[in-house]
């Protein structure tokens, strides 16, 4: 494989690393999971492409202007690929500042304007993802509570009370009990869920390890 087939290669590597970083710092997610989106891979699309053609221009001009003159420079030790990749790959943080799109004499956005509006999307993207997840796991973790003292409804009530403390607990149940149609001890596992996972959690194992010895 050719020095030119690398580079592009670690192009697209090192495109994918600098994106994720990016909106993890912007956004101040650290789940990889909630990364992927489709706005993600089109922020990921626009960089690398940048990063790519100015991978082959770093190339271009390594080979036509510096190679060709002295093929043994010292300027270029080491394999030739590793100066196409850095070159293009940092080099195009730089030129993004410098280069603006005109149509019929008229600017459009700059290819810095592309990337950061995409970078955007992205982030919030990131964001909601993350939200909805979070929310996804209070809902779970409610259901998992009231099928589990589904038999004991005062013991729930307890639980609930000690998690989110007697004010909020009372200021839920007054709201729940004005509101028809719907499970007093559900909502307050929900609410206790949305207040503290890791309390909830600990409740759930805590029952789930007394279990086998229940049933002896």
């Amino acid at each position: 494989m050719s020095d030119g087939h690398i580079s592009i290669i670690f192009s697209l590597v090192l495109s994918l690393i600098l994106s994720l970083a990016k909106i993890a710092r912007d956004s101040k997610i650290t789940t990889f999971q909630s990364y992927y989106t489709f706005h993600f891979a089109l922020f990921f699309f626009i960089f690398s492409v940048g990063n790519v053609v100015t991978t082959l221009v770093a190339q271009s001009i390594i080979e036509n202007n510096i190679l060709t003159k002295d093929p043994n420079s010292i300027a270029l030790k080491g394999p030739l690929w590793i100066w196409y990749t850095f070159i293009g790959v940092f080099g195009f943080e730089f030129l993004i500042q410098k280069i603006n799109v005109t149509f019929l004499d008229h600017g459009l956005l700059s290819i810095n304007d592309w990337i950061k509006d995409a970078k955007a999307n992205a982030v919030a993207a990131t964001l909601e993802k993350t939200a909805e997840g979070l929310a996804s796991e209070e809902i779970k973790l409610a259901l998992e509570l009231h099928q589990q003292l589904a038999h004991d409804h005062g013991k729930l009530h307890t639980i609930v009370r000690h998690i989110i403390g007697e004010k909020l607990y009372s200021n839920a149940l007054l709201e729940i009990q004005g509101q028809p149609n719907i499970s007093i001890e559900l909502a307050l596992a929900n609410v206790a869920a949305s207040v503290d996972k890791l309390k909830v959690r600990a409740v759930l194992k805590s029952k789930q390890q007394k279990k086998p010895d229940s049933s002896t």
